[in-house]
């Protein structure tokens, strides 16, 4: 982030949400490693067509980053690719470090409607997995929409104020 810069308070709520997710996947790899193929380089699932506002701020943030031809093959991607993520490019992602929440946690063991569920390539011959170790989807979605809801209110750019974000709207100049 920009020095001096004055970001919204939601974002800070978005980041500590962010390490939140992201010391449960460590703690998730430190336990179960061996048998999660999920993990950078994996890129079967890489579907996403849109995101929070939030994600996007954040994703638009990061594609700034990128080197001119990175994001002259992302546009590209936007342009030629409707199957896979516009932010994959030989099966990487290319922001990985600001990619969204259902990228960080996708494949990984959630619970949902009272069901557990994870990518089949996953944990393979487990008899379980410990409770520690399943997300709780409706927690995890109740949290990332209401500080999105709050980033909504907080921003006075009209681009940043709907619901979802097409992936391909975030290259936009």
């Amino acid at each position: 982030m920009m020095q001096n810069e004055v970001l919204p308070s939601s974002i800070s709520l978005y980041l500590g949400l962010l390490e939140k997710i992201d010391a449960f996947e460590k703690a998730l790899l430190e336990k179960y490693g061996e048998h999660i193929s999920c993990r950078k380089g994996c890129s079967e699932c890489c579907v996403l067509e849109s995101v929070f506002p939030i994600e996007a701020f954040m994703m638009r943030r990061a594609v700034t980053d990128l080197a001119p031809e990175e994001r002259t093959a992302v546009r590209e991607n936007s342009e030629n690719r409707r199957e896979q993520c516009v932010f994959l490019e030989g099966g990487n992602c290319m922001i990985y470090g600001s990619r969204p929440v259902i990228c960080r946690t996708h494949g990984y063991p959630i619970e949902m409607d009272g069901e557990v569920d994870f990518c089949l390539k996953n944990f393979k011959g487990l008899a379980g997995i410990d409770g520690d170790s399943i997300l709780d989807l409706e927690l995890l979605n109740t949290m990332i929409a209401a500080i999105n809801l709050r980033f909504v209110n907080e921003t006075d750019d009209d681009f940043f104020r709907r619901d979802r974000v097409p992936l391909a709207e975030i290259l936009s100049d």
